[in-house]
């Protein structure tokens, strides 16, 4: 089963993977990351194999304590045999739920969901993996609903 970012009793589930489809044309990358303060880092805990997207390489889940405080990211990204790459960055708070989900895609971050004043965490998380990006929209598109309190 395709790992998905969730909650388990007290326990948060986030998913890293590094796959690739057979040719190799395709790839999956996952990274979790957790926020503390104005520090990104990388998520570590007790790890369990699940299945990956593609035929190729490996997926884990990642078992987290939430801390007060602390965000989680999880970062989605896959890449084409054209060599573009798109994806999602996705946050999380203590209790798991999603604070905010923008979009990646040539070379712009724009809100998907979520509440627009964390988008500096999002370019935060970019420049921590290194992810170049050009252009940032953090706009609420006015008839759709997509702002979560």
């Amino acid at each position: 089963m395709f790992c998905k970012p969730h909650r388990k009793e007290r326990v948060l589930i986030l998913c890293e993977e590094r796959s690739e489809s057979r040719r190799g044309l395709h790839k999956m990358r996952r990274i979790p990351l957790v926020i503390r303060g104005e520090k990104v880092m990388i998520a570590d805990g007790p790890r369990s194999s699940t299945s990956p997207l593609y035929a190729v390489g490996k997926a884990n889940e990642i078992s987290l304590e939430p801390r007060d405080g602390e965000l989680y990211v999880q970062v989605d990204l896959v890449m084409n045999p054209k060599r573009r790459v798109k994806g999602f960055i996705e946050i999380y708070d203590e209790k798991g739920r999603l604070l905010i989900r923008a979009k990646y895609e040539k070379l712009k971050l724009r809100l998907s969901m979520g509440n627009p004043r964390y988008g500096r965490l999002v370019e935060l998380v970019a420049r921590f993996l290194n992810i170049p990006y050009k252009n940032v929209n953090w706009r609420v598109h006015p008839t759709r609903d997509i702002v979560s309190s």
